[in-house]
Parts: C-alpha cells; sequence; structure tokens
C-alpha cells in the first residue's frame, strides 16, 4: 500500500499551495493564473490516500491558517472546498 510519505511536508505543502493560490487570486499581486497542472484525480490516483490521512492534512492546513491569522470564515470555506474535493483524492 502506498500512502503519503510524511503527512506533515503534505499538508505543509497544501497549506503553503492554498496560500499561494490565494496571493495569485489577489488583485494587487497581478492574480488570477491559470493553472496548468494535473488535475486532482491524476495527481492523487495510486496514491491510496485514507481518509485519516486527507482529515489530518485537513486540520494541518486549518492550523497554518490560524497560525497565520486566517478568519474563521475563510478557514470554513477551506474547509468547504477540501471535503468537495475528497473523491478526487482518497483511496482513487
Amino acid at each position: 500500500m502506498v500512502g503519503l510519505a510524511s503527512p506533515v511536508s503534505c499538508s505543509t505543502t497544501i497549506a503553503s499551495e492554498l496560500a499561494t493560490d490565494c496571493r495569485r487570486r489577489s488583485p494587487e499581486l497581478r492574480g488570477p493564473e491559470t493553472y496548468t497542472g494535473k488535475d486532482l484525480l491524476t495527481a492523487h490516483k495510486g496514491m491510496n490516500i485514507r481518509e485519516q490521512e486527507y482529515i489530518a492534512a485537513i486540520d494541518d492546513v486549518l492550523s497554518a491558517m490560524e497560525k497565520h491569522g486566517a478568519r474563521q470564515p475563510e478557514r470554513d470555506d477551506v474547509v468547504a472546498i477540501l471535503y468537495s474535493l475528497k473523491g478526487q483524492v482518497i483511496r482513487v
């Protein structure tokens, strides 16, 4: 079974990518930009990520957002988005 090599580094990467995405979309920082990478299903196919790993990554993302001063409404939005995408990440 292939799982996440390091849940901490994975969630740190996710938090970093979310922050980068927010900066890209910020009008002050010349956003939005077009994403040209793999779609979620293709990127995660064969990784056999378990739901517990996904939830742990979400928790880490939320902790990072809180640490960096994200308000509750924004954190709630991120949770909703990440939950809506779990079918493209978990056990695919």
